[in-house]
Formats: C-alpha cells, sequence, structure tokens
C-alpha cells in the first residue's frame, strides 16, 4: 500500500487519545470488607466484566475511528508488484512527445489542438521532483525525431515545448514512439513514462510499425493523451491537377482542384479562387457534402512563357493551413531543338514548320546535323530532337538516346522508305516499341495512299483539337507506310486507316519518345502541305520538350526533394533554391549518374521554391500540405493496443485530470473512500455499543464489589 498524501500519516498519533482519556478516567482505590453481603457477590462480579469488556471494546473502535479518518486523509492507494512500496520516491525519466504536425492547428471552442497539448506540457512538470528527468521529443513529418538529452531542467523544457511554433508537415507517432522507447530505457530511472501529446489522427499512427515491447520495456508506461477538441468547422484543398496537358502560350487549359469537406456537415456557397502569378483568375461557389469532396473545375491562361505558380484556395476556417494548395507550370520562353536526318534536303519542311527565320530571340531555336553527327553533340544540351529520316540506326547513337531520354529528353524518330528493316526492329521498334516493321514500302502513288483514322484525342498533342468537330480536320494522306506489327508496349497518338500504327509513344525513365512508322515528309505524305502541319509540329516540339512528369510531382513539406535540371548545368554552377518568403539555400548535386540530380532536402514551408543557376530561374516547383494529414479519422484504442502490443497503454481524454491518473498509476488504485466508509462504519458500531441501559449501569459504577467499602488513598 501507498499513500499519496504521507505527510497526513503523522497525524496517526492522534489514535492514542482515546487510550490516554481512558487511562486518565481510571480511579485508584482500595478495598475494605465492609458487611456480610457476600452472596450478591458473585453477580455484581459478572455484571463488572460485562461492563469491562464494553469498555475496552469502545477504546478499540475509537481509537480505530480515529486512524482510519487519517488513513483516509492519507490517501492510500494499492498497487501490484514488488516495487509498490517505494511509492513515490521511485525516481521518472518522462518523456514528452509532442506532436506538431499541420492538424494540430486546428482550431475549437477553447483554442486550438496544439495549445491544449501545450497546457498538458505545464501539467506533466508539475508531476516532477527531485531526481526526476525529463526529454523534450518534438515531432512531425516523415523524417524519424530525435529526441532531446534527458535534463533534470524542467522549467527549460517547458519553454522549449512552448515556444516550438505548429509544423506544416504531417504526423508519424510511431517513429516517435520508437525514439521515445530509446530515450526512456536510456534514463536509468525506475519509473519510466511516455507522454504522447496528440489529437490522434488516424493517418498519423499507422505509418511506422512500433518496435516490440521486450523484457526491459515492460515497466514503460504510455500515455496517450488526446487533444482533440470538439466541433470545428474544417475544409482543404486536397489536389490541384494540371494533367498531361501540353500549356500553350494564350491558350487556355485546365486545371481541376479537389476540395475535401472534414466535417460532419454540409458547406454550402463555400467560395474556392484560383490564382496565378499572384493576380485572382477566376472563382466559384460550392457545395460540399459532409465528410465528402467536390471536384471544381477551372480555366485558365498564361500570356507569356516562362515559370508560373498559382494556387487554388478556399474561404477562412479553423484550420487555415490546409486552405491553400501550390502549383506551378513552366513554359519555355525558347525551345531548342536538333534537327537530324539522313536526307538533308527532307529536313527542310520541318525546319521551315518549326522556325522559318533563325532569329535568336524567336521561342524555337534549331540546330540541324545529320545522324552520324548525333554523336558529336551533347544532347543534354537541347530540349528535344527530331530525326525524320533514319535510314540505319548506329548502336552507340541509340544508346545516347536512350541516356538522353531516361535524363528527361524527348526524342522523335521515323525511318527513312529505304530504312534498314533489321537494324530498326532490332535497336528500336522491338525493344522499345514491341513492335517490328514489315518490308520497305512501295514508292508514293497517289491513286493509293492511306490516312490517318483513329486519334487518341486525350493525348496532350491532340487535346486542342478534341473539341473541333471531326470532320473539321482536313484528311491527312499517307503514300508509303511501314506495316507494323507486334504487341505494342506504347501508347497510340494516332493510326492509320487499316488500324496500322502510325505514330507511338512510349516513356523511358522521366522522358518519352515518338515514332512515326512512316516518314513524315513530301512526297511520302501531304501532311506538309496541309493547314494542319506547322501548329502540329509546333505542338510536338513543346510536347516534347515539356517535362510533363514533373507535374506529377506531388511534394509534400518535410518530403526529401531531388530535382534534375531542365538546363544543362557544370559542377562551377551557382545553384540556389529560393523560399515562399524569400528564404535562400543551396542544394547539394549529385554527378554519379547520366544526368546530375539536384538534391534540396526536405522543406518546413508550402509554397512556390524556384531553383536558379546563378541569376537565371530554371526550375519551378511547389511544396505543399500532406491532405491525409487533415483527414477527420481518428484511431480507436482498440486499434492502438492491438498495433502497440505488450505496453501499458494508458487513454487520457481532453476532460481527465492527468496528474490524478499520472499518480494512480505510479501508486496504484486511491482506496481513500474505503476507508471513509469505514470510519462511518465503526461510527454506527460505536453508537450502538455505547448506548447502555440503566439496569446494566451499577448503582455506582466505580463503587466495590458488595462486601467492601473503598475508600481513597491518601498520600502520606
Amino acid at each position: 500500500m501507498n499513500f499519496l498524501n504521507s505527510a497526513i500519516l503523522a497525524g496517526l498519533a492522534a489514535a492514542l487519545g482515546p487510550l490516554l482519556i481512558h487511562l486518565l478516567n481510571r480511579r485508584r482505590v482500595r478495598t475494605l470488607e465492609f458487611s456480610s453481603v457476600m452472596f450478591l457477590r458473585d453477580l455484581r462480579r459478572t455484571r463488572m466484566r460485562r461492563l469491562q469488556l464494553r469498555r475496552w471494546l469502545l477504546l478499540i473502535i475509537r481509537t480505530l475511528i480515529v486512524a482510519f479518518a487519517v488513513l483516509a486523509f492519507a490517501r492510500p492507494a494499492l498497487k501490484g508488484g514488488v516495487f509498490a512500496a517505494l511509492g513515490s520516491r521511485a525516481r521518472t525519466t518522462a518523456v514528452v512527445a509532442l506532436d506538431r504536425s499541420a492538424s494540430m492547428a486546428q482550431e475549437s471552442v477553447n483554442g486550438s489542438a496544439y495549445e491544449r497539448a501545450q497546457k498538458r506540457v505545464n501539467e506533466i512538470a508539475a508531476l516532477t521532483g527531485e531526481g526526476d528527468q525529463v526529454v523534450a521529443l518534438p515531432f512531425a513529418g516523415p523524417q524519424a525525431p530525435v529526441a532531446d538529452a534527458p535534463t533534470a531542467d524542467v522549467a527549460r523544457l517547458v519553454k522549449r515545448l512552448s515556444d516550438l511554433p505548429v509544423s506544416y508537415a504531417g504526423t508519424d507517432a510511431g517513429a516517435a514512439l520508437n525514439e521515445a522507447l530509446k530515450s526512456a530505457g536510456s534514463g536509468g530511472n525506475l519509473n519510466r513514462e511516455i507522454y504522447v501529446l496528440s489529437d490522434m489522427r488516424r493517418e498519423g499512427f499507422t505509418k511506422t510499425v512500433v518496435l516490440p515491447a521486450t523484457s526491459d520495456m515492460s515497466g514503460v508506461t504510455i500515455y496517450l493523451v488526446d487533444v482533440a477538441g470538439e466541433g470545428g468547422y474544417d475544409l482543404g484543398v486536397s489536389d490541384v491537377k494540371v494533367g498531361d496537358q501540353l500549356i500553350s502560350v494564350g491558350l487556355p487549359f485546365d486545371l481541376t482542384a479537389t476540395i475535401a469537406n472534414n466535417t460532419g456537415q454540409t458547406v454550402d456557397k463555400l467560395l474556392v479562387s484560383l490564382f496565378i502569378d499572384g493576380r485572382r483568375v477566376a472563382q466559384r461557389e460550392i457545395t460540399v457534402d459532409a465528410r465528402g469532396t467536390a471536384v471544381v473545375p477551372f480555366l485558365a491562361t498564361v500570356e507569356n512563357g516562362g515559370m508560373h505558380s498559382g494556387f487554388v484556395e478556399i474561404s477562412a476556417d479553423d484550420n487555415p493551413l490546409n486552405n491553400r494548395r501550390y502549383f506551378a507550370v513552366s513554359i519555355a520562353d525558347q525551345i531548342r531543338v536538333l534537327l537530324a536526318s539522313d536526307y538533308p534536303s527532307e529536313r527542310t519542311s520541318a525546319r521551315l514548320a518549326i522556325a522559318p527565320v533563325p532569329d535568336s530571340t524567336r521561342r524555337f531555336q534549331i540546330t540541324e546535323t545529320d545522324t552520324d553527327g548525333l554523336l558529336r553533340e551533347n544532347l543534354f544540351d537541347y530540349d528535344c530532337v527530331l530525326i525524320t529520316e533514319w535510314r540505319k540506326p548506329d548502336q552507340s547513337v541509340v544508346d545516347q538516346l536512350v541516356r538522353y531520354v531516361r535524363g528527361g529528353g524527348g526524342v522523335f524518330v521515323a525511318p527513312s522508305i529505304d530504312a534498314d528493316t533489321t537494324a530498326w526492329n532490332r535497336l528500336i521498334a522491338g525493344p522499345h516499341f514491341g513492335l517490328y516493321l514489315g518490308a520497305n514500302p512501295d514508292l508514293p502513288n497517289p491513286e493509293r495512299y492511306f490516312v490517318w483514322d483513329r486519334f487518341t484525342w486525350d493525348h496532350p498533342i491532340w487535346a486542342v483539337y478534341k473539341q473541333v468537330p471531326h470532320d473539321k480536320i482536313p484528311e491527312i494522306r499517307w503514300y508509303s507506310i511501314f506495316k507494323v506489327t507486334g504487341t505494342s508496349t506504347g501508347r497510340p497518338i494516332v493510326d492509320f486507316s487499316g488500324n496500322w500504327p502510325s505514330w507511338t509513344e512510349v516513356r523511358d525513365g522521366s522522358g518519352k519518345m515518338v515514332a512515326s512508322w512512316a516518314p513524315p515528309n513530301a512526297p511520302f505524305t501531304d501532311l506538309p502541305l496541309r493547314s494542319l502541319y506547322v501548329p502540329l509540329m509546333h505542338r510536338l516540339v513543346e510536347y516534347l520538350a515539356a517535362d510533363l512528369s514533373e507535374r506529377h510531382s506531388d511534394y509534400l513539406v518535410g518530403d526529401p526533394i531531388e530535382r534534375e535540371p531542365a538546363r544543362a548545368i557544370t559542377a562551377n554552377t551557382d545553384l540556389q533554391v529560393a523560399g515562399p518568403e524569400g528564404t535562400l539555400s543551396r542544394p547539394a548535386v549529385d554527378w554519379s549518374g547520366t544526368q546530375p540530380k539536384i538534391k534540396i532536402g526536405a522543406l518546413e514551408r508550402p509554397g512556390v521554391y524556384t531553383l536558379a543557376a546563378g541569376e537565371k530561374p530554371i526550375d519551378v516547383f511547389s511544396v505543399n500540405v500532406d491532405p491525409l494529414e487533415t483527414a477527420p479519422d481518428r484511431i480507436e484504442h482498440e486499434e492502438l493496443q492491438r498495433r502497440w502490443p505488450g505496453y501499458r497503454l494508458v487513454f487520457v481524454n481532453g476532460s481527465a485530470s492527468l496528474t490524478e491518473l499520472v499518480k494512480q498509476a505510479r501508486y496504484g488504485t486511491e482506496i481513500r473512500s474505503t476507508f471513509l466508509w469505514a470510519v462511518m462504519g465503526l461510527f454506527l458500531l460505536e453508537m450502538f455499543v455505547a448506548r447502555t441501559r440503566r439496569k446494566d449501569i451499577p448503582v455506582d459504577a466505580g463503587a466495590p464489589s458488595m462486601g467492601t467499602t473503598s475508600r481513597p488513598s491518601m498520600a502520606g
């Protein structure tokens, strides 16, 4: 048995009071024989013995009443285990794991969850005593948290945790608990406690597997302190999609935003706004069902090339951290094209369509070469490579193209009418597309031709024509085509009549390769003579140059970020990353691969970040809050007990007294009420025993036995 208020035990001395009173009230007498009343002596002796027994019984009851009353105020508690007798004398190592994730910013009627957690830190500090150690363990984000060194300076711990702001990152309570267990085990104190202060969002408790409980961890008590408030009005922008569409200057593009309602009630007339380059360009009012989502479509336009950024924002609610979601798109100011062909004259139509007049200020900059000259070129100096007629692919050139594609480049290839089909099938068509060229086609015959028949309208190249009536698309005739067979591993862009593949695309690494299974030049097709040719070539080049894969890079706060530069850099390039508030950092560069990788690391704030080489921006990307972090699902106690087996878990809800629960866990179950009931029972028993009838009392309770006389003794 332990006593939570052991100082009161000094009051047990008061239990001697009834005994002292009994002893002081005893009279000193001497007995004298005085008459012949010998016959009544036995009767008198029996009644006196009964009276003496009652007096001793009352003495015991009154002593117990005082003793039990004192024990009740000393707050006795029972606790199992061989160390129960140590009670409050056992020193404690307490690890305070404070959840700093974005969901902790959720406001309710009595402040935010994070503010309530910081108040709980003060309660924990008040429970520490001399010889105790405390460990601060703030945690947020996917990176493994690191605990502070154990300290006896409780005030310093409280100040450290009170000064920390709430984070934009997510929760990983499992990783935090693993670190807390290590710290608790290294403290050296007998009593080990871990306090997890969190709003108990399920997503954060299911990421990392907790270390299995071992024998040396059996004595650890884990307090799961729930600081989530009641109610709250929380919606968030969970996603913004630009997609695979090809964004061109001056042409509208689609953008969709997903709004999540994390509350239990339907929200009407929610204002959703779209901002691009700091300017509001569109807004809509929507309705979102309770615990549901709504997809909001927008149509946007950018008027110039370069790097553009924006965000979708909803009107204010009780958690401002997830009300905005950022995005970034890049439209190259200039696209550097490497144009190659085995027949220089056949490059003319493509060159005139892409850049009719050589001008360094124009958007498309073309460099021409033959296929043998490709080995002399650094392909990474170009945004895309076009090989319009290639007779016999070379292994070294193909390897160079594959490295370029995997590094993020875009390549267009087409065989010449006299192509070496064996080399094509062995090096390009077979291994990369799963297709095989048939016999070389006949020379062009205007009387026999194929047409473009089936279009993949959702492909970025064709998406701009998706809404155009198909009968308005000019008929494109092809007089000489390769009939290819096999099971394609790529995506069809357009097919010839007769279901023969025409243009096929494959993705490899972060780049793409498009193959035309017929020479795209006159006289093998009338495409260069059609009005569709110039805009089609522009869209082809823009598509090959666009790094669409980067639009799917949904970076989250706390995630390590690695980028591949869109422009060539050298070891001497001065790289800087500019953050949303003007902060600057210098990233590391990994040169071990075919393409350098810029290692930016984990970022702590959402927003748009710009990567610059010297003074020139070369990349832009966005970082956002994890939408799952603010999802409303909370983890149940039973699930936590299944996930963390073998540990002693104490669940503390928002209204519970943490002090009382900790003392109960440290010293046992308080049985004060049992002692108070015992006092009441003894008091009633005392009243019953003390009730004495007149006939049971001798005429003179202090008189001697019959036949004697008593006279007080005289001193001297």
